[in-house]
């Protein structure tokens, strides 16, 4: 037999085994496809449904591969969320699911466990940390590993300016410089002596300070950052200040104090000659106002440090809470609240340095020329300039035409001849005229009957007791008390509002079911129960003019105030449930309320006053709720609860609204 042949039996062999074996099978898979559909008879059982369960592929595996942040309060936001927001946590996984999973989460804010639910509302403040999520997937009996993920948001917490920029702390401890000198048409002007924080410093700041020529700020370390003027005259001084650390940091208007962990005083200055330790020790807290500071040291000791370098010390009860001072003519004269309510002076209008002036004390406030203080029982005191608030007066000018008679006066003779030049030599023997009744040098001429307009200044007692006081506030030369009944009183000069009773300024009327009280320094403004609102200043302008021939001179009161003065009314009614904040600068008043019928939370802004320092702005919608508001000297600056910065300034004499970027 040959190979060829003995090869093709085989194959032959190998072919039939093989029919063999697929005939076999075939009738195997068939009888078991049978039992699958209509089974071997009998009821249903577990073994059954053994050989089924023994025969079906296993579950495939499903993990998490995502987690995000789903904001409830504002249902488009996918971990863009806000303070005290209502969040959800949402998920993804790497396999398609049938729907019956189910998932368990974890919420950690500062390392503290704060839920164990899978929606969460945050508490205040609670964005402004690090979110860490913990979640597991529930699918068919399996449980998956834990799958965390930290949420971090950017929020402005803090705004400080000066002429040179401003600058917004986040609370991720960058800060953000705007609207910024170098970056204008005058950057000319600064950029010898001022330039930017550098990149590689702007981390880990807890707390920024400003005065008019610098920026500092205190790190989580606690360190003392200064940053601004390019020539730095203090830094030995700061290094000292670093090693012993920072303890609290005040900033008056041209400088920076200091006090460190081990009771020292520091000053930082604009000028070298600014700039140095104090000679007091033991300081446990400190107060600065524009231009002095004030140091609470363990002996329970107020020592007042003025601008001057004059150090003056007293024994005070309680801590220090509070520090206010004067202006102009009367600047040096200080006071002082503790937490105890006790009231302390300083300065030419105190009998003594430290004076005790009351107890049970609530507020202190002062305006340019006087203070004012409201104690716990509702009564109210104040000192200082009688007309500007120090007494409680108020006063009332007018111009009324006067009529003159026909009367002589006395003055100087002229020399009225024609060949008279006054180059010509001195001559000894000259002497003028004489006149009986004038002297010499002098003759009287003859003045007919005139009208004339002549000031009239006079002033009044309060006839109206300042009990029940729940509130006060000072413009610059008055106060405004509001009662708990929602009276408006007010005393001080007619200029600045402190006068509504007389004819032409009487608000009485308006000023009742008062719901709250601002000022800007020239006046004040109101909103009432019903949502009216009334601003007043008393006094705008003097003018006058020829009429029929009689020279007129008057003042522009409440009731004619004329236009030149740019200042626009609050064409609005408030809802006073609705009103989210209500503040104002130097000439401005700028009123936030929640936005009603919106699917979510939107909020009405609305600004009044002098146009020339952020007024204008009419029914102003905007997304989110009102965290806080900064005045500036011509605007405002609104921070939302989104984190968005929203800023009114006036570039060429009208408001303008502007979104400021926060991506540093």
């Amino acid at each position: 037999m040959s190979i060829i042949t003995l090869f093709y039996e085989k194959t032959a062999h190998i072919f039939i085994l093989i029919k063999i074996e697929l005939y076999i099978m075939k009738h195997i898979l068939t009888a078991l496809l049978a039992l699958s559909l209509f089974g071997c008879g009998g009821d249903s059982s577990s073994d059954n449904k053994a050989v089924v369960n023994h025969v079906t592929t296993p579950e495939k595996t499903v993990n998490l591969d995502g987690i995000s942040l789903k904001s409830i309060i504002y249902p488009d936001k996918i971990n863009d969320y806000s303070n005290q927001d209502h969040l959800k946590v949402v998920f993804s996984t790497d396999n398609i699911t049938d729907g019956s999973e189910t998932i368990s989460c974890n919420w950690m804010i500062d390392n503290i466990t704060v839920s164990n639910d899978c929606e969460y509302q945050l508490k205040e403040y609670e964005h402004l940390s690090p979110i860490v999520v913990s979640a597991q997937l529930n699918y068919k009996e399996q449980v998956t590993e834990p799958f965390v993920k930290t949420f971090t948001k950017a929020f402005p917490i803090q705004q400080v300016e000066n002429s040179y920029s401003k600058v917004t702390l986040l609370n991720t401890g960058q800060v953000i410089e705007w609207n910024h000198i170098l970056d204008g048409e005058y950057a000319y002007q600064a950029e010898r002596r001022f330039e930017k924080i550098p990149s590689m410093d702007n981390h880990q700041f807890i707390a920024i300070y400003a005065h008019a020529n610098a920026f500092s700020g205190i790190k989580n370390n606690g360190d003392f950052y200064l940053w601004g003027p390019k020539i730095k005259d203090n830094v030995d001084l700061i290094d000292a200040i670093n090693a012993e650390g920072v303890k609290k940091v005040t900033a008056a208007t041209n400088s920076f104090s200091i006090l460190t962990n081990t009771g020292n005083v520091y000053i930082i200055g604009s000028t070298k000659g600014t700039t140095k330790k104090l000679t007091i020790d033991n300081g446990i807290d400190m107060l600065t106002s524009d231009s002095s500071t004030i140091v609470q040291t363990e002996e329970d000791k107020a020592c007042l440090i003025e601008d001057s370098g004059k150090i003056s010390c007293s024994d005070i009860q309680g801590d220090i809470k509070n520090l206010v001072e004067l202006k102009y003519d009367y600047k040096g004269n200080y006071a002082l609240l503790t937490d105890q309510g006790n009231l302390y002076r300083w300065g030419k209008l105190a009998k003594t340095q430290g004076e005790l002036v009351s107890q049970n004390v609530e507020t202190i406030i002062a305006n340019d020329s006087a203070f004012a203080f409201l104690r716990l029982d509702g009564t109210v005191g104040a000192w200082g300039s009688r007309t500007q608030g120090g007494e409680f007066i108020y006063d009332y000018y007018s111009f009324e035409q006067t009529y003159f008679k026909a009367s002589k006066k006395c003055v100087p003779v002229k020399n009225d001849e024609p060949d008279y030049d006054s180059s010509d030599i001195y001559d000894p023997d000259y002497e003028p005229a004489y006149d009986p009744i004038c002297g010499r040098g002098y003759e009287q001429v003859s003045i007919p009957a005139y009208y004339s307009p002549e000031k009239k200044h006079s002033e009044h007692k309060l006839d109206t007791e300042l009990t029940n006081v729940k509130k006060i506030v000072g413009a610059s030369g008055s106060f405004a008390a509001l009662t708990l009944d929602g009276d408006v009183i007010t005393w001080g000069t007619i200029f600045s509002g402190g006068n509504i009773y007389s004819d032409k300024v009487n608000h009485a009327n308006e000023l009742t079911n008062i719901v709250d009280i601002k000022t800007n320094t020239n006046g004040y403004s109101t909103i009432r129960q019903d949502g009216n609102i009334t601003s007043w200043q008393g006094i705008w302008d003097i003018a006058a003019e020829i009429q029929f021939g009689e020279y007129i001179k008057y003042y522009y009161y409440d009731q004619n105030r004329p236009s030149h003065v740019g200042f626009s009314d609050a064409f609005i009614k408030a809802s006073p449930d609705s009103v989210t904040s209500f503040t104002s600068n130097e000439g401005a008043y700028l009123l936030t309320e929640k936005a009603k019928r919106e699917s979510s939370p939107h909020f009405i802004l609305n600004s009044w006053g002098f146009k020339e320092l952020g007024a204008g702005l009419t029914n102003i919608k905007l997304p989110g709720k009102v965290d806080k508001v900064f005045p500036h000297k011509t605007g405002f600056t609104i921070y939302t609860d989104q984190g968005h910065i929203y800023n009114i300034d006036v570039p060429n004499e009208i408001a303008v609204l502007k979104k400021i970027e926060t991506t540093i």
